[in-house]
């Protein structure tokens, strides 16, 4: 499934890298401070942890019969592999010492990433399910490349530690967020809508949601860092 050719969507790339970039969060990672890299496993859990339910929600509850057959095509694939980022991420969190049930005592602590969630759990059409799906997987593969590409941040990190990013960036086939742009496309144009206008507007919304978790960065980090 290859993508047609879409300026707006190197832009729109572009745009995002120097979001993530310069996130408070992903700045204290890229430094290599393990305090602020704790911080990141320990504040994006909670949507790690609700993806592949959330996923499974939405692609299984389009209204559409149709499109919901096309999005099926994919989607038990796209839900497995998220399943297997989430143990990732779990190990990944464990190899810098923190335990799943440290982990799980972050739920719930930050709002503004419990709205990430929120946010893709909304009743929207089909093209806009599938086009925040694409952002965030869109964010996942910014940012990983962001990290893995920070010499001071990969040697932070035991390889353990690198597989849930290199999952983000390594890939064999069409990437989900490939997948997810392309349905996404498909509706749009069936909608009449302005579809570079949509898509840029749904998908920064959601790596703006990511960029603003990255706040509370700093403060998480002090905690691990008192803790020590």
């Amino acid at each position: 499934m290859v993508l047609p050719n879409l300026g707006w969507l190197d832009e729109l790339k572009r745009n995002t890298d120097y979001m993530i970039s310069h996130s408070p969060l992903i700045e204290g990672c890229v430094r290599g401070d393990p305090n602020y890299i704790k911080a990141f496993w320990a504040i994006y859990w909670e949507n790690v942890d609700d993806i592949p339910a959330i996923y499974n929600e939405r692609f299984l509850n389009i209204p559409d019969k149709i499109i919901q057959r096309r999005a099926k095509k994919f989607s038990g694939i796209i839900i497995a592999d998220e399943k297997n980022h989430r143990q990732r991420w779990i190990e990944g969190a464990k190899s810098t010492g923190i335990s799943y049930e440290r982990l799980n005592s972050f739920r719930g602590r930050f709002p503004l990433v419990t709205a990430i969630s929120n946010h893709l759990r909304e009743q929207v059409s089909p093209a806009k399910i599938f086009l925040r799906t694409g952002g965030v997987e869109s964010v996942a593969g910014r940012l990983s490349s962001i990290l893995l590409h920070a010499e001071k941040f990969y040697y932070a990190l035991e390889e353990i530690g690198r597989t849930w990013f290199k999952l983000h960036i390594v890939h064999s086939g069409t990437t989900h967020e490939q997948i997810m742009l392309r349905l996404a496309l498909r509706e749009l144009e069936k909608e009449g809508v302005n579809v570079t206008q949509t898509a840029i507007h749904e998908i920064t919304i959601v790596v703006t949601k990511y960029v603003n978790a990255s706040l509370v960065g700093p403060r998480v980090a002090e905690e691990f860092a008192k803790a020590a």
